[in-house]
């Protein structure tokens, strides 16, 4: 039946109802349900900003605390963020770190403009210093109006106080380093004086042993000069050894860079220990690989000093045997090469236990108190250190068996000259066969290897029955190189005998022969031409070549210096030679050079030296290096021109590697007389003495001829 008055059922009023209801359950469901989620976010939120290491906060326009993390809670002091909120930095903080906090808080509130990383310190509720890293961003609402800020500040305090630390240890670092600098200086200072004061008396010695060697004497009071005469030359060279250890410790030592020849620098060296191997029969050899440039440019003075302090070694540690010097070498990077020198000697060896202690200052492998061998135990550690400077390394390999002996190794990098000398003319030489007599084996391979780079075909033989054994095969020969000390049959017998032969009669011989042994009258038509071991491959070349060109025309040469020298030179043209020099290498090759003709000289190692010695007497010439410690060569000569009577002023010759255009000119016009480049050679040295000699006489005439 429907419903006449057209009103809605009571079904359908409660339905509509349900639906208003239901909606407003779902409305309200929802809201919880957001409220929830908006909860579950702030907790979230919250835990993740109190869960940072870093203080986090907001401030109102007012700078009061609006929020603050665990970690900014604990700074300012406080157990929770309601102890902080509402709270501005004048009721957290002191009263100082309250107006910085505050004027820094107004200025980027009303400037807008935020603050990155910035440091600030303050005092915290410990009493102790804190440090923060800070950034604080302005805060805006929706319409763009700074209402407030975000702070984050990161506490580095412990990297701050790390920082403290570190600047604490380098100003003691830097105390510490000027305190030692200033040490080395007193040191170097000390050491420069004390050397002074004793090369003093020593010059004295040393000079007037000299001249005392020159008068009459009993072969008793000779004996006894010289010893007093050598005692005082190592103790001089054990001056300049500590002096060179203070240099390099001091950082002092200067490297030069000039051009040097490779093999000379080699036979220089060894010239300067031959005397003390030929007394003991030492064989002393030297090898450089033909790839080798023949020029380098480095600083020849130290290597030398390296080479001469391990062959000295070598010659002082071997009873028997032979030394050996290898040179091989690499080209590097940027026009650089590499010299690598090997010094092989067959002597004692060093224990494997001992070799670390080979290149350290003041050691000895020896250390007791009944040693056989002397020494400083400075040498290594010079000659590491130079090589080091130079570029390169040293090290040492030995088994440590008797016998076996030490290899020395070195390196140095060295740069390439524009020019080489000139190679060897060889075209005599190509095809010519030469038999080569010795018995060591180094010395063959390395007699060998020179005659095959002048294209010679050799043959070799161990001994002189080896030899003879070869002519009675039917072998033949241009030429023979014998060696003069072999078992059983040495050079000399070997020579009659081959002569004896019939198709032998003839041959030219060249013999090798250590400084023990002199020729003889008797010996000359045995030989063509007579060598000191080492044989130098420029000699030997130059004897061989003479030798077939001349047809076996008797020439006569010392290793070292052309024949026309004379060794008593200085008996002919006597003079009283004072040699100035710093360098102890320097001092051994000059006064090397000069024993070869005659003359013996004192030592000054400084221009304050040399005047002193002049005060105590007279010389001829003195040979003046320019660059010297203390008082240089051209200062020294502008005192003695000054200080000395003009008819006792020495001859002042000077002698520098300086070689550039103008260098002669400049030194004779400060009062020097004359002037040799380095490095010295001994032609130039003998007509600088001869003219001084000559010039000298002229002098003594004319002042005589003025008195009278």
């Amino acid at each position: 039946m429907k419903n006449p008055s057209n009103k809605p059922s009571k079904k359908a009023t409660e339905t509509k109802k349900d639906r208003t209801k239901k909606t407003a359950a779902e409305t309200k469901a929802r809201h919880t349900k957001a409220e929830e989620a908006l909860l579950k976010e702030r907790k979230l939120f919250r835990l993740m900003i109190d869960n940072l290491p870093d203080a986090i906060y907001m401030k109102d326009a007012a700078c009061r605390k609006m929020i603050a993390n665990v970690a900014d809670v604990r700074n300012m002091g406080r157990h929770s963020e309601e102890e902080v909120l509402g709270k501005n930095d004048f009721e957290l903080f002191a009263a100082d770190a309250a107006a910085a906090f505050y004027a820094d808080d107004q200025l980027i509130i009303q400037s807008g403009q935020p603050v990155i990383n910035r440091e600030e310190s303050f005092i915290n509720p410990e009493g102790k210093k804190q440090w923060l890293l800070t950034s604080k961003i302005p805060f805006r609402d929706e319409q763009g109006t700074v209402v407030g800020l975000i702070g984050i500040g990161r506490d580095i305090t412990i990297r701050k106080h790390a920082e403290e630390a570190l600047k604490k240890v380098h100003e003691e670092l830097e105390h510490t380093n000027n305190e030692l600098q200033r040490a080395s200086k007193v040191k170097s200072e000390f050491l420069a004086n004390m050397s002074h004061e004793i090369r003093t008396p020593l010059n004295a010695i040393i000079g007037m042993t000299g001249l005392l060697l020159n008068t009459t004497l009993t072969e008793e009071q000779r004996d006894f000069a010289s010893t007093v005469r050598t005692s005082g030359e190592v103790l001089l060279s054990l001056i300049n050894e500590i002096l060179d250890f203070s240099k390099i410790e001091a950082q002092k030592m200067e490297i030069e860079s000039q051009p040097f020849e490779i093999r000379r620098c080699i036979e220089e060296a060894l010239d300067l220990v031959t005397p003390r191997a030929s007394e003991k029969n030492l064989e002393l050899t030297y090898s450089v690989d033909e790839g080798l440039p023949s020029m380098m440019i480095g600083d020849v003075t130290r290597v030398r000093q390296i080479l001469v302090n391990l062959l000295s070694n070598a010659v002082k540690f071997t009873k028997a045997g032979e030394v050996n010097v290898f040179v091989t070498g690499q080209l590097r990077d940027h026009y650089k090469y590499q010299l690598h020198f090997s010094v092989k000697d067959t002597g004692l060896g060093v224990p494997v236990e001992r070799q670390n202690k080979l290149f350290h200052s003041f050691s000895q492998i020896d250390s007791s108190t009944t040693r056989k061998f002397g020494g400083t135990g400075l040498g290594l550690a010079i000659s590491k250190r130079l090589s080091e400077l130079m570029g390169g390394t040293m090290w040492a390999e030995s088994t440590g068996v008797p016998g076996e002996g030490t290899t020395f190794h070195f390196t140095i990098l060295g740069g390439l000259t524009v020019e080489n000398l000139a190679t060897h003319d060889v075209t005599i030489l190509t095809g010519k066969r030469v038999l080569i007599v010795d018995d060591n084996k180094t010395n063959r391979q390395i007699l060998v290897h020179q005659a095959i780079s002048w294209f010679m075909q050799p043959m070799t033989a161990a001994s002189g029955h080896e030899a003879l054994a070869l002519f009675q095969q039917g072998q033949e020969f241009d030429l023979a190189v014998l060696d003069m000390q072999m078992p059983e049959m040495d050079g000399l017998m070997l020579a009659d005998e081959i002569h004896k032969l019939p198709k032998s009669k003839n041959l030219p011989l060249v013999l090798l022969s250590s400084l023990g042994y002199r020729e003889t009258e008797s010996d000359r038509p045995r030989f063509a031409a007579s060598l000191t071991k080492p044989a130098k491959p420029s000699h030997l070349f130059d004897a061989i070549n003479t030798v077939l060109n001349r047809n076996a025309a008797t020439i006569r040469r010392s290793p070292d210096m052309p024949m026309q020298f004379n060794p008593e030179i200085g008996k002919h043209h006597p003079l009283r030679i004072l040699l100035a020099e710093d360098n102890l290498i320097n001092q051994k090759v000059a006064l090397r050079f000069l024993e070869k003709i005659g003359y013996r000289a004192d030592v000054a190692a400084n221009g304050l030296e040399v005047l002193d010695a002049l005060v105590r007497q007279s010389y001829d010439v003195v040979l003046m290096d320019v660059q010297m410690p203390e008082m240089d060569g051209e200062q020294t000569t502008v005192e003695i021109r000054k200080r000395i009577k003009r008819e006792e002023q020495p001859r002042i010759i000077a002698m520098t590697a300086n070689a550039i255009v103008g260098d002669r000119e400049h030194y004779l016009s400060i009062g020097m007389d004359d002037y040799i480049s380095k490095p010295v050679k001994i032609e130039d040295l003998v007509r600088a003495l001869m003219e001084s000699d000559m010039l000298s006489q002229m002098m003594n005439r004319s002042i005589e001829g003025e008195k009278k």
